[in-house]
């Protein structure tokens, strides 16, 4: 059975986006018509190339799970209020654009373009409240809470309310298909311990629609969407990196930097591996079996360093890798040391990154036996990375146990500027050689 708030999800997507082309074509004919009354050129190919980019502004800002969710339209102020913000920063790139084509039309544009799309832009999103709006109502919701007082509040805002007893994590694991046609709500929870985050994870991985219904809940963790309703609000538990425009932004950042690394390095690679085979004799790069996104294992790639060597086989791959023991000085290979010293042991895994197994910052990459434990069951959620918090923190001086919080915490808080500060922090670490061994 197709889940309601999926399907309701995918209907307002589309009627959105709908809605969104016919915005860009009537701001085509605004802008068409200040380019006539203020006799400034602004018509032709430059209206429809700021056209054309407002459109897809439109849809990098609102195509975000926050406005496809269907509970957003039952909020009203914030609602509104986020989509004027968001307005705002389409205009400032517009701007930029501008600037850039040195288009002459900046004044009149803004004067009346920007309040004239703002309207239309709340007319869409009232036009899918109007739309939608009683079958969002009608969607079951599930309140795990001990106050009778809750279903009374939420009454006026859906029509089909259930209260449950507080043992949450319990009952949606044994009834799944049950859940995931709904909105489940945890009401004045408390309990944020590691063991509440790993199971919620699990849960809203599996499509279930989790969220926290209360008037000052302290929710750590990657929280997509919030929606007030009165004194009470719901934060909705969204899947890490579930915005589709924030993963392709990420995924065009490693192709581009693994790129860049990978010419650098075929500069001195072919004298490398020839001063590499004459030394040792024995194949420079081995594949070593690891689980990558949604557990499925990949071949990752490093510099042999050590001497020992091993097969391994590993479920359905079967590679000859390097049995890695705890290095001494006596095991590794000549230039062995000097390798794992500034991490160049690490930089075949670049093309991990650039074939798409891996990213550049990202948790640990997990060896099999790891992937059924479910204390690593976020970690599947997300590609693994050449580098990440781990290795800023200490790499193999620190524990397996804080090693894992550091993963967790990176899941759940990762942003562009995270990645940036680790990657120059990753610098720093392999230049002082903290951990490295």
């Amino acid at each position: 059975m197709i889940s309601q708030v999926k399907s309701l999800t995918t209907a307002i997507a589309r009627l959105d986006l709908i809605l969104m082309g016919i915005e860009s074509v009537i701001l085509y004919l605004v802008i068409e018509k200040i380019g006539n009354l203020t006799a400034i050129f602004f018509m032709g190919r430059g209206s429809i190339a700021v056209t054309l980019s407002y459109f897809f502004l439109l849809v990098f800002f609102f195509s975000t799970p926050i406005y496809r969710s269907p509970f957003i339209l039952l909020s009203g102020f914030e609602h509104y209020s986020k989509v004027a913000i968001d307005i705002l920063k389409v205009f400032t790139l517009l701007a930029f654009e501008f600037f850039i084509l040195n288009l002459q039309a900046g004044r009149s544009f803004f004067l009346f373009a920007l309040p004239f799309s703002l309207f239309l832009r709340l007319v869409s999103r009232k036009t899918l409240k109007v739309i939608f709006g009683l079958r969002v109502r009608e969607t079951p919701v599930y309140i795990f809470s001990n106050k009778d007082f809750v279903e009374t509040y939420l009454d006026g805002y859906f029509k089909n309310i259930k209260v449950l007893p507080e043992d949450s994590f319990g009952t949606i694991s044994k009834n799944l298909s049950t859940y995931a046609n709904s909105l489940v709500l945890l009401h004045n929870n408390r309990d944020f311990s590691r063991e509440h985050d790993r199971n919620a994870a699990y849960l809203v991985s599996e499509g279930i629609i989790l969220g926290y219904l209360d008037s000052y809940t302290r929710m750590r963790g990657r929280i997509g969407l919030r929606i007030v309703l009165g004194a009470l609000i719901i934060l909705i538990r969204q899947p890490v990196q579930s915005n589709r425009t924030m993963l392709l932004s990420k995924r065009i950042a490693d192709i581009v930097i693994s790129g860049f690394l990978l010419i650098i390095l075929f500069t001195i690679l072919p004298f490398f591996y020839l001063f590499y085979r004459t030394k040792n004799g024995s194949p420079l790069i081995f594949k070593q079996s690891r689980v990558g996104l949604a557990g499925k294992p990949f071949l990752l790639y490093k510099i042999r360093t050590v001497a020992g060597k091993g097969l391994s086989v590993t479920g359905k791959i079967d590679q000859e890798v390097m049995w890695v023991p705890k290095p001494t000085d006596d095991v590794l290979l000549p230039w062995g040391k000097f390798l794992r010293r500034w991490s160049l042991d690490e930089a075949p895994q670049l093309f991990n990154v650039l074939k798409g197994d891996m990213s550049i910052v990202g948790p640990r990459p997990r060896l099999e036996n790891e992937e059924n434990q479910s204390n690593y069951r976020m970690r599947l959620s997300v590609k693994p990375g050449l580098t990440g918090l781990w290795q800023i923190s200490g790499r193999n001086l620190i524990s397996p146990q804080d090693a894992e919080e550091l993963d967790d915490y990176y899941i759940d808080h990762w942003s562009f500027l995270v990645d940036i500060q680790i990657c120059a922090k990753t610098i720093t670490v392999i230049r002082n050689g903290l951990g490295a061994r």
